[in-house]
Order: structure tokens, then sequence, then C-alpha cells
């Protein structure tokens, strides 16, 4: 369960800074829709621990489409987190989170972020910060010439004036 091979995809594919990713919640997600809704970040606390935040500015909340592949894998992740929460039973800690620790906590961002430079490593690939993910999404993006998306709107936290309506879908990385 924890840092799910379907998290790195959704990181990569979305384009979400890592905090967002954290703070996706199973309400976020409307399977019927294709759509992914952007609306918190999980994040530090000065006081100590992880809190849910809402999105820097309330022009950051956005709403992106998944391409089917992402929704396949969502779809299957929440299956495996429900055979989690019942395997280990009163433990769970339920928030509604997408991406868990084994026992429905959330995932600690500096821990992901460690384990992405593990990963980079194990697969003998350069180095590269998680942020940077958001880069190739965009990247992605504009190699697909997505002309009805802006790779700002879904890979970004700043709307640009060429993003949509907040009520219209994005398109996200990787097409259908």
């Amino acid at each position: 369960m924890e840092h799910s091979s379907r998290m790195w995809e959704l990181a990569l594919r979305a384009g979400l800074p890592r905090g967002e990713l954290l703070g996706l919640t199973w309400a976020d997600l409307d399977p019927a829709a294709g759509t992914l809704n952007i609306r918190r970040s999980l994040q530090h606390n000065p006081a100590g621990g992880l809190t849910l935040f809402p999105t820097k500015t309330r022009a950051a909340e956005r709403r992106i489409a998944l391409p089917i592949a992402c929704l396949v894998a969502l779809e299957q992740h929440r299956q495996e987190q429900e055979r989690q929460r019942t395997a280990v039973g009163v433990q769970w800690q339920e928030n509604g989170l997408i991406f868990t620790t084994r026992t429905g906590t959330p995932l600690d961002p500096s821990n992901i972020a460690r384990r992405f430079t593990g990963l980079l490593d194990q697969a003998s690939i350069r180095r590269i910060r998680f942020h940077d993910l958001r880069h190739t999404c965009a990247t992605l993006l504009l190699e697909r010439r997505a002309s009805n998306s802006s790779p700002s709107r879904n890979c970004s936290a700043t709307p640009t004036s060429a993003s949509p309506p907040r009520s219209t879908p994005t398109s996200a990385c990787g097409g259908q």
C-alpha cells in the first residue's frame, strides 16, 4: 500500500505537486465523469505533524480529467486499500485519503521524496526532484499537442489566462 506504483503513475500523468497528491481523498475522485478535484494539500504543520491545508489560493483549486488508465489504476488501488483496511481491522485509521500508510494514516511528504530518490537510484536513473515530474507532465502534454488543455493549468498551482474556467476539467497527461 505505501508508495504504491499507482501514486507514482498519478504524479507523472497528472503533474500534481507532492502535497496535493498526498492530500487527495476518494471524495475528490469522480470515476463516472473521469475527473479528479484538487482542493487541498498535505503538509507539515508548524506545531508538528501533518495537516490537510486548502490549496495555496482559491484559484489553485481545479478539476482535471484523468486518462482511462489512471481511472482503472485508481479503482485497483481502492480495492487494494479496502483489502488492507480489512486485514488490519481496528488498527485502520480512516481519513478518506487515497494514498496512505498500511494502517490508513497519511503518508509523510518527506518520506515520499526520499523513496522517490531511492527508486531513481535503484533504476540507475539520474536524480531529479519529485517536483520535476510536473515538468515532465507538461512536456508530455505539449508533445501530445493537447490543444484543449493548458499544461500549466493541469501541472501548476498558478492558472494562466489561457486556462479553462474552473468548472471545465482539463486533460491530464498520458492520453486515454
